[in-house]
């Protein structure tokens, strides 16, 4: 699994030119990504600028019995826990009452620590294709499941994924007419629902009254080089998920919820390494030139925080026509509205006239602003945000 690579105001790049604003929605992100090391997602996801985090079991066994530590740790970084994902409800009869406790228990837990929704998925029958009595129990437990989280002060999501018993959308539908609308609601995965055969946008609005909140993710298939049925999660935009369609339709509905990144798998993640995140290949934007359409400003995102170094490995490279030029370890760069390139490097702010950008002429940038001298000063303690 790799490791995200999205702020939250970046989000809106992977949805193209054609991007559409949900005043509504605030987005979190899965630690799913972190392997268990939950005070380094928590961490990092809140640096990254979300409000909302999703945990998984691994923070029930390292906080289950001090859920005041992990509540205080949440409120410091100013992050909200979305939810909290509990495993699958079994079919087996036999082992319904001990899995039912504990899903309840993680509930208790997801209550202690001021979280809002208990996730789970629903097993899918193993080695044969499921029967109608399958759904009819299957929404019974999740009916009776909704009802306990309820009692605690918890809703219920279910989260159809590849594999369980709502994997298709008309399983998904046999499963969700099967259980209470009062008690159970929808955690639409817009890429497992594609994968499962389905449009996840006509999804937002057939399940419009039931949809709790929404995993936000991009699936490629088939793998090149692999089976037809193979498939794999890829970065937002890169993906055959049509994210714009999807928030167009969270706009037509009026939803007002939580959509939370639970990506891919392209980066790597070592927390030894000079670098901590690695995105191969690196992640690239760009913005052309507003006077010569020809001439472009990309950014290389390389990865996130380097050991002593800044938190976004970036590298901005100058582009006209097939040629490029880096601007080396320029901090920041970007095009004003004459044309010309103004873009800081270590300290000093230079401008490259908009004729010389076209010729990639770097050396006719000229010093507008030194910083190096100046320092912060401590003030007294204010609002705790701008």
């Amino acid at each position: 699994m790799a490791a995200l690579a999205w702020s939250a105001p970046q989000i809106w790049t992977a949805l193209g030119s054609s991007r559409v604003a949900v005043a509504g929605i605030r987005f979190g992100c899965a630690a799913i990504t972190w392997k268990g090391n939950d005070p380094q997602a928590i961490d990092d996801i809140a640096d990254l600028g979300f409000g909302g985090i999703q945990l998984r079991d691994s923070a029930v066994r390292r906080w289950g019995e001090k859920p005041e530590e992990l509540k205080a740790l949440l409120a410091e970084r100013k992050l909200t826990l979305v939810a909290l994902s509990s495993g699958s409800v079994t079919l087996d009869p036999a082992k319904l009452d001990s899995n039912l406790a504990l899903h309840v228990s993680n509930a208790r837990f997801l209550r202690q620590v001021g979280g809002l929704y208990l996730q789970v998925t629903d097993e899918r029958p193993a080695g044969r294709e499921p029967s109608a009595e399958d759904f009819r129990r299957m929404g019974w437990a999740l009916s009776e499941l909704g009802r306990r989280t309820a009692d605690i002060g918890v809703t219920l999501a279910l989260h159809p994924h590849m594999g369980a018993l709502s994997q298709s959308p008309s399983e998904i539908r046999r499963v969700m007419d099967a259980s209470d609308s009062r008690l159970v609601r929808l955690e639409l995965d817009v890429a497992h629902y594609a994968q499962g055969g389905g449009d996840p946008a006509e999804a937002v609005r057939a399940y419009a009254g039931r949809l709790l909140f929404l995993h936000i993710k991009d699936v490629e298939s088939p793998v090149p080089g692999s089976g037809p049925e193979s498939y794999r999660f890829v970065e937002l935009g890169r993906g055959r998920v049509d994210l714009p369609a999807v928030f167009q339709a969270l706009k037509t509905i009026g939803f007002d919820g939580w959509a939370v990144v639970d990506e891919g798998r392209e980066a790597s993640r070592d927390f030894d390494a000079k670098v901590w995140i690695v995105f191969d290949p690196p992640r690239v934007l760009e913005k052309r030139a507003p006077k010569d359409a020809g001439v472009r400003l990309r950014l290389e995102i390389h990865g996130i925080k380097e050991r002593l170094g800044a938190w976004w490995v970036v590298e901005h490279v100058l582009v006209a026509g097939g040629d490029a030029a880096s601007l080396g370890s320029a901090e920041w760069a970007d095009w004003d509205r004459r044309g010309d390139l103004v873009f800081a490097n270590r300290g000093r702010l230079f401008r490259l006239p908009r004729v010389a950008a076209a010729r990639l002429d770097l050396a006719a940038a000229r010093e507008i602003a030194d910083f190096r001298g100046d320092a912060f000063e401590a003030k007294p303690p204010g609002p705790a945000r701008w």
